[in-house]
């Protein structure tokens, strides 16, 4: 008898597992599926993200190189140095922790090479 109980739990315990498995497969699938056509969107967004970079790194040029400028047209110069230097100072706090990783693009790309390998 305690046998025949033991038995019907394991068994309604493994059909209990067996169809959360299911479950979980159709949601992974239906989130690959998801990715799939999200692929062009982040890959333009990542394309428009490294092109949004590299306008500020050319703002960032113009904006030193104007300050230089500002530097050398002062009669002491001391002035223009410390707010030069205050403003590098100001931008420094404000990048701590972010980091710059070169090749997103290449990183968003192998991350859907992985996801479709995966699902192979």
């Amino acid at each position: 008898m305690i046998t025949l109980i033991i038995n019907g739990l394991i068994l309604t315990l493994l059909v209990g597992a067996i169809g959360y498995i299911y479950l979980v497969d159709l949601r992974v699938r239906k989130l690959l599926l998801a990715l799939r056509e999200l692929e062009p969107m982040v890959g333009q967004f990542s394309s428009a993200v490294d092109r949004t970079e590299t306008s500020l790194e050319k703002l960032k040029a113009a904006k030193t190189a104007t300050a230089e400028d500002a530097d050398q047209k002062t009669e002491t110069g001391q002035a223009g140095k410390r707010s030069t230097l205050k403003s590098k100072q100001d931008s420094d706090k404000n990048n701590v922790g972010w980091v710059s990783l070169p090749g997103k693009s290449d990183l968003v790309r192998s991350f859907f090479e992985t996801a479709r390998g995966q699902e192979s």
